[in-house]
């Protein structure tokens, strides 16, 4: 997480009941979200073996007061039997559905040298279909998946009229191929009312995005 959540939350009056993480990796924002009030979780994280250590640091940090919804599988515009997903199992830090370009340029030690297969679903129908787990307890989407997030959004059209927040990695190069640019995200989640209030490029390829829904 490039952006500061403190002070995104103070600048921007954020009220977080509840989150939905897209490509959680180990949980490690976990605390910093449940330390401003969010109660309300559901994660995602489609490698198996980062699952389960996901699913460690979740019980290390104890649910009191919150509950946790995890699930196993990646997050696509539709629900499909599988997707292959890159990813560099030596160093366990980037994974991508899509094939990597100008990440190896800009990391060359991270080699995306294996591939694995993984459950596809959408996100409006793990919310429609999920007992025990209501669309209306979260406001915002907190989502890194390797360039593929505008494929996860046109997944979750019904859901993200219930969102009121959202937190985005963003490209300005083809760091994977065929990856959705900041100018696509901007489009695309504004026809749902957000306008991006924040940007954090740690050099001139990639970052994260913060956009808040605007209320007419």
């Amino acid at each position: 997480m490039l952006l500061n959540l403190d002070n995104l939350v103070t600048e921007n009056n954020l009220n977080i009941r509840g989150l939905i993480h897209i490509g959680s990796h180990y949980g490690q924002e976990y605390e910093a979200f449940r330390g401003h009030g969010c109660t309300n979780f559901l994660m995602f994280e489609p490698v198996p073996w980062t699952y389960d250590k996901l699913i460690e640091h979740i019980e290390r940090c104890g649910t009191e007061g919150v509950k946790v919804v995890t699930a196993n599988c990646a997050l696509g515009k539709s629900d499909e039997d599988k997707l292959t997903l890159y990813l560099d199992n030596r160093q366990q830090a980037s994974t991508t559905a899509l094939k990597p370009v100008k990440h190896l340029e800009l990391y060359p030690d991270i080699l995306f040298d294996e591939t694995i297969e993984v459950p596809q679903r959408c996100l409006d129908s793990y919310l429609n279909e999920t007992e025990g787990v209501d669309i209306k307890d979260f406001n915002m989407i907190n989502i890194d998946v390797g360039g593929y997030e505008l494929e996860v959004f046109k997944g979750a059209e019904e859901t993200l009229n219930h969102i009121d927040y959202v937190m985005t990695e963003v490209n300005r190069e083809e760091m994977y191929e065929n990856t959705c640019r900041i100018e696509d995200l901007d489009k695309y989640l504004g026809e749902y009312g957000f306008v991006r209030v924040a940007t954090a490029w740690p050099n001139s390829m990639w970052g994260d995005a913060f956009y808040v829904k605007n209320e007419k």
